[in-house]
């Protein structure tokens, strides 16, 4: 099922400011569509399944080439049986740059959920020997969202079984309609940029945000000592936040409401049924001890005068056998962008 109002971002009410609302979407939404679609099948009928997913044969692995033309194995094994990959990306205000990644990695059997950010900033290598980042593979269009998927898959070593993309005003209209998310802001957050109808103005402490001001505190970046590790660890933050604020009474009460916001500001390739289905898997997870945030492992280094993030290759291969693999063999191989290859220089392992 295919939802989202192509190039819908006119907001349905009157904006309460004179702030335009607008910036760049987050992508925590899958969370909340997944607790929208749990109810929402006491609203319509619908067939109750299990997303489907590949499931390659054990010895049949993907081969690829690296940087330097040697063959490697992407995935290959039987896959873990209840373990769902989700892809969760958020769009800038046109919808061209893919603003936030998250994956999300659900086991269904156990009621756990991983899910690892991926920096916006993560340098890849096109098939022509250009270095670009990872947030203009997407380029607008699901139907460029293939060559997100190649480059997120040389990333971690697999390629996610679903996606979920969601824009800008629907992550606005969502916090809206739930009345806010309660979060203890850690920094003063001030930043403009008028070209963008930006207009970052939160202060420390603990408060209730609304959609708009959200979208500022997930946006906001310029004041990070890590950059754009710093506005993922913020992210991971709000998303604990969020889930908290979702699975309230008060807040499930207005899910014909939020239904609607989804229907006209997500695209996906689940239907309907599959997300009830993981939705009421995740309404039985303990947030507390089931829901762990994790970031691709590395740092924001200069490249040609770009800050690119570089990611480091033991601790990135170690994170994902240990937590995010779907197969029952290792991944061992990787085909990210090496920095001391690259440049000659020692970098973190």
């Amino acid at each position: 099922m295919k939802m989202y109002g192509e190039d819908k971002l006119v907001p349905k009410k009157k904006p309460k400011s004179k702030r335009k609302r607008s910036g760049k979407a987050i992508v925590v939404i899958l969370l909340v569509v997944l607790a929208i679609a749990c109810v929402a099948a006491a609203l319509w009928y619908s067939n109750v399944q299990a997303p489907e997913i590949d499931k390659p044969q054990i010895n049949t692995p993907t081969i690829k080439k690296n940087d330097d033309g040697d063959e490697i194995s992407i995935k290959g094994g039987d896959r873990k049986d209840g373990i769902y990959n989700i892809l969760i990306v958020g769009t800038d205000l046109n919808g061209y740059h893919t603003d936030s990644m998250m994956l999300a990695s659900f086991d269904a059997n156990n009621k756990k959920m991983n899910i690892l950010s991926i920096p916006r900033d993560l340098i890849c290598k096109s098939k022509k020997g250009n270095y670009y980042k990872i947030n203009s593979a997407y380029r607008g269009s699901e139907e460029n969202l293939e060559d997100l998927y190649y480059e997120i898959e040389r990333a971690i070593g697999y390629r996610p079984d679903k996606y979920v993309i969601v824009s800008t005003q629907g992550f606005v209209e969502m916090i809206d309609e739930i009345g806010g998310v309660e979060v203890d802001v850690q920094r003063r957050m001030k930043y403009t940029d008028p070209t963008q109808d930006l207009y970052i103005n939160i202060q420390p402490g603990l408060q209730t945000l609304d959609g708009y001001d959200s979208m500022c505190f997930m946006r906001y970046r310029y004041g990070y000592v890590e950059g754009d590790v710093g506005r993922v660890r913020a992210q991971h933050q709000f998303v604990n936040a969020l889930m908290s604020k979702m699975l309230k009474p008060s807040t499930l009460a207005k899910l014909p409401e939020l239904v609607e916001i989804v229907e006209e500001n997500v695209k996906t390739d689940l239907t309907v049924g599959n997300m009830i289905w993981l939705g009421t898997k995740v309404l039985d997870m303990n947030l507390e001890t089931d829901l762990k945030t994790y970031i691709l492992p590395g740092e924001g280094l200069y490249y040609k005068g770009i800050s690119y993030f570089f990611v480091y290759p033991n601790q990135l291969e170690t994170l994902i056998n240990e937590v995010f693999n779907p197969y029952t063999t290792p991944i061992e191989d990787f085909d990210v962008v090496n920095y001391t290859r690259l440049t000659g220089k020692a970098f973190g392992e």
